[in-house]
């Protein structure tokens, strides 16, 4: 969203998309095992716990904007936490093939493995570099 506005030459609204990372990770995150689920319907907990690769991305994609613009402690402990889902997302004899493409919502994969290498080739390389950064920030 952000992104769109700066290609239009708007000037972000900060306080519209943190809203909406708000309201993902109050009715969306899993504040136990962390990750997010893939779908819920409107103000209410998620109906779907299951934790599907790129609703990952799109969260991880999100807190790094977010964590960029304001170094928030919930958008970074979310941020963490996605991390720890995407590790477990996959077994040490699948990491060379990729991530899993859904994980219960205790975090066991129950699908074969994408057939990519990296869960970050779904991002840009400047949102790879983004990513990055944001990690480094926060070890």
């Amino acid at each position: 969203m952000v992104h769109a506005q700066k290609v239009l030459r708007q000037k972000p609204t900060w306080s519209h998309f943190e809203a909406h990372i708000d309201h993902a990770l109050r009715y969306g995150y899993d504040q136990t095992l962390r990750g997010m689920y893939s779908r819920g319907v409107d103000d209410q907990p998620a109906t779907d716990t299951d934790k599907i690769w790129w609703v990952q991305a799109e969260l991880l994609a999100a807190l790094t904007d977010a964590l960029q613009h304001e170094n928030e402690l919930e958008y970074a402990e979310a941020f963490g936490g996605i991390a720890v889902v995407l590790a477990h997302s996959s077994d040490a004899a699948s990491r060379q093939s990729g991530a899993f493409s859904r994980a219960a919502s205790c975090g066991a994969p129950d699908e074969a493995p994408l057939r990519s290498s990296s869960l970050f080739c779904y991002c840009a390389p400047s949102r790879e570099v983004a990513i990055s950064k944001v990690v480094l920030s926060l070890v």
